[in-house]
């Protein structure tokens, strides 16, 4: 006889399990991002992994997850097979470009507000150790990201919105924007 499968985890009963655990909850991978993932490193995360990993990622995930995913590739032999950096560009002002090229996307509606926001957020703002002219687009992505207030439903279209002018302010100004 055989048995019958257990149910599949529902992204309500992920978000219900994180809610237990007293952290605060980040924004999951979108379906895109798990499909890149599978994709590069050629495997399939099972339907539950991507549930969860869709529902939300703890913040301090977030804040390890260059360390974290460069000890996987390295675990994995990956990391010799990667192409080697040859833009000659020092690694902040690499990063600067990149933060630089995120704002433009946000700006022309390229890349949505609180997406691009995390990315500036994660991958520029805590990559150049914090600077000081980033923070209010980094304080606007949190109102954005804001659990308690999606909860509640509130409008986060002037959210957004704020986003995209804090993107256009910074792009008028000097680059990268001084201290």
């Amino acid at each position: 006889m055989t048995m019958p499968s257990p149910p599949h985890l529902t992204p309500e009963a992920a978000r219900a399990l994180q809610g237990m655990i007293r952290t605060q909850i980040g924004p999951g991978l979108t379906e895109r991002e798990l499909d890149a993932v599978e994709a590069r490193f050629g495997f399939t995360f099972a339907v539950d992994h991507r549930v969860f990993l869709s529902a939300g990622l703890f913040r301090a995930e977030h804040e390890q997850a260059d360390t974290l995913f460069d000890q996987v590739l390295a675990e994995l032999g990956l990391l010799q097979t990667l192409p080697a950096d040859i833009t000659d560009l020092p690694w902040e002002a690499a990063r600067w470009e990149l933060v630089r090229w995120w704002l433009q996307l946000i700006v022309n509606g390229s890349l949505a507000p609180g997406a691009g926001g995390d990315l500036i957020t994660y991958e520029g703002w805590g990559a150049l150790a914090r600077p000081h002219t980033l923070r209010p687009l980094v304080d606007r992505t949190e109102a954005y990201n804001d659990w308690a207030a999606i909860r509640l439903g509130d409008d986060r279209k002037p959210l957004a919105d704020s986003i995209v002018e804090e993107a256009g302010h910074l792009l008028a100004g000097p680059w990268p924007p001084r201290e």
